[in-house]
């Protein structure tokens, strides 16, 4: 697994399974399902930027100022389902971000019967319970990747479980913590942390039953982050709602350490002041010195990135209304088709030049890109074209629509294989095959 995919993990939203010294669960997994990983991975916004802060021109940070929410707008949030108490309890809790001195206010409709989400309109952010885990997309990434009719914050079986407090607030504010832009507290340079864990327990330990993580995933998910220039901290905080209880072993001097901590169930004052950092009534340096970085590394990249990432910062600094009118542009663009050759032969890179003219008409196809390096394992393929896809994403009528064109043009030759996740990081590849 290559850096940039651990660094999607990490920007995510993660909670391993951990055990206690009696071997017993501590925590559920939360990270996002493969494939909506795998989706961001490959996304041109986030491929350029990355590019950006290998080079130094940029850095990463605790509160992507860049995905907060507009000063200017409510936070529009709905539910896919949940009972009207569920819905109200939710609220409730989420509520609390809702700082004195800050211009966060959520629009959750009618809060005695909060509103569930439907057509015509768009919400910024949607609860949903119908996948694994608790995780959030971070601030505007809700908009960006996930179609209104997914939802981007996701609290598993919370509506057919009762969750008791203090486990039920401490999920709800962490989620709506991602939702608001923040990403974890013990990954904050300054807070020193990765000097105490004990590396050694900590590499058995997550790479390991049940999560089995490599060291780069553990080393990504677990040391220091950078900043983004325009992101704003607060220095280490351990009574954040952003701050994972580890089990003592995980730390050199167990419960001693300073960055131990019981389970935070609360917004701590150090949170507050983080996030007025950014949301603060009359602030808006944090959100505008970080556009501001990004546009002024944006003449390094080649021309066609730089006209995408362009186009991406107007999509995130835009308001409500502005959104609504260019969404259905934005979004087309991050459903990828990679197209592959199996191997290096010449026969392999013409039908790969093939599939690619008789996709580039296809209107339902967002961005089309030849892919110059040879698909991994490809020789384990049949000869012919080859679409890979997830059978599981909701959006895997696209692959098909795919698989229907090219059969069209060339009859014969066309077959699909399903993706498990092992087989390829891309969310929809074609694999072009001619073995001599």
């Amino acid at each position: 697994m290559d850096s940039r995919t651990v660094r999607i993990l990490l920007a995510t939203s993660f909670l391993a399974i951990f055990s206690n010294a009696n071997g017993q669960a501590h925590e559920e997994v939360e990270l996002m399902p493969d494939f909506i990983l795998r989706e961001i991975l490959v996304d041109g916004y986030e491929t350029s930027t990355d590019q950006l802060a290998e080079g130094g021109a940029i850095e990463r940070g605790i509160l992507d100022a860049s995905k907060a929410w507009s000063h200017d707008e409510p936070i529009r949030v709905c539910f896919f389902e949940g009972s009207r108490e569920l819905r109200r309890r939710i609220v409730s809790v989420a509520s609390a971000w809702e700082l004195a001195g800050t211009t966060i206010k959520f629009d959750f409709g009618d809060r005695n019967n909060p509103q569930l989400c439907g057509a015509g309109s768009i919400y910024h952010i949607r609860v949903g319970y119908s996948m694994p885990g608790y995780w959030s997309y971070v601030g505007q990434d809700s908009l960006v990747y996930a179609r209104q009719t997914q939802q981007s914050l996701n609290l598993a079986r919370f509506n057919v479980s009762t969750i008791d407090d203090p486990t039920f607030r401490r999920v709800v504010l962490h989620e709506f913590g991602h939702a608001l832009g923040l990403h974890h507290e013990h990954q904050e340079p300054d807070g020193s942390c990765e000097a105490e864990f004990n590396w050694p327990v900590v590499y058995e330990k997550l790479g390991g039953y049940p999560n089995f993580w490599e060291k780069s995933v553990i080393d990504y998910n677990m040391r220091s982050r950078g900043y983004f220039a325009g992101d704003v901290r607060t220095g280490f905080n351990p009574n954040s709602i952003m701050l994972y209880s580890f089990p003592p072993v995980y730390y050199l001097r167990g419960e001693d350490s300073r960055c131990y901590a019981p389970q935070n169930t609360t917004i701590s004052a150090g949170d507050v002041e983080l996030i007025a950092k950014v949301y603060g009534v009359g602030v808006r340096r944090g959100q505008l010195d970080s556009y501001a970085a990004i546009r002024a590394a944006i003449p390094t990249l080649p021309a066609g990135e730089q006209e995408f990432v362009n186009r991406r910062l107007d999509f995130l600094q835009a308001d409500i209304k502005e959104k609504s009118e260019i969404i259905g542009n934005v979004r087309p663009e991050l459903l990828d088709v990679d197209v592959f050759a199996c191997n290096a032969n010449g026969a392999s890179i013409a039908l790969r030049d093939e599939v690619v003219k008789q996709l580039a008409s296809q209107p339902s196809i967002g961005r089309l890109r030849s892919r110059e390096q040879i698909y991994p394992n490809g020789d384990k393929l049949a000869n012919g074209v080859t679409v890979v896809s997830d059978t599981g994403h909701p959006e895997s009528d696209q692959a098909k629509r795919v698989e229907a064109t090219l059969e069209t043009a060339l009859p014969g030759l066309v077959m699909s294989v399903a993706n498990d996740g092992s087989v390829s990081r891309w969310y929809i590849s074609v694999v072009a095959c001619a073995k001599s």
